[in-house]
């Protein structure tokens, strides 16, 4: 357990379960997302009411899932990633309609910069008779894998097809030019470009505290057809 660190007890016990993840990954990766932005406006830390941590894969790199068991943690794809925590119990996802919407209109372009908090609000509006709270447990770790194409790097909204987002992610200089920092504690790779990764992700007023603009179901991009 981290005790030099000042942060609630469910942050330390995340911060356990990276350190036991880390070994397990296997070639390049880097942090991102709430992670990222913890990291420049709040001190190197995580952002105060942050549950989770954000984590990126290059191509070719992988979780060790055998060696990740040795290390007493559990991993689950969900949506667009893998969710890595320590309870035995699985993650539920509700498959219908919602969660098929929710899929799709999280990766759009037009929702970058947009609280994504929102999104799911303005999204459960719109399936309210389909709607089902997802269970999470307390605390995990999101891993991200990325693909590369015409020398820039993308998610797959689709892992089944591979089907690529319509929108760069991460431009080959952000990610040719990783570099290592401190985030609480530990020396962790981040992307260089930080500042323009944060503005792609939640919008050129990133470094406020207040939400972001928030999303209407009337919304052309988010209502239903």
């Amino acid at each position: 357990m981290v005790k030099k660190l000042n942060l609630p007890i469910n942050q330390l016990k995340l911060i356990e379960y990276f350190k036991k993840l880390i070994p397990c990954i296997k070639g390049k990766w880097f942090m991102s997302d709430g992670c990222l932005l913890g990291h420049l406006r709040h001190n190197r830390s995580f952002i105060p009411w942050d549950t989770d941590i954000d984590i990126y894969l290059l191509p070719g790199s992988y979780i060790d899932k055998d060696m990740l068991k040795d290390q007493g943690l559990n991993h689950q794809k969900y949506y667009l990633c893998d969710k890595i925590y320590n309870k035995k119990n699985p993650i539920f996802k509700p498959k219908n309609k919602w969660t098929e919407f929710l899929d799709y209109t999280r990766v759009l372009p037009e929702h970058q910069g947009f609280n994504r908090y929102e999104l799911l609000k303005a999204s459960k509006l719109l399936y309210k008779e389909e709607y089902i709270e997802p269970v999470f447990t307390e605390i995990h770790i999101d891993v991200m894998y990325l693909e590369k194409y015409d020398g820039d790097y993308y998610y797959p909204y689709n892992y089944s097809n591979q089907n690529f987002t319509d929108y760069i992610c991460y431009t080959n200089d952000m990610i040719r030019n990783i570099y290592y920092n401190e985030w609480c504690g530990l020396r962790v790779p981040i992307p260089y470009h930080t500042i323009d990764v944060l503005r792609m992700l939640y919008g050129p007023e990133w470094w406020k505290w207040s939400e972001t603009e928030e999303l209407s179901i009337n919304d052309p991009v988010i209502k239903k057809n």
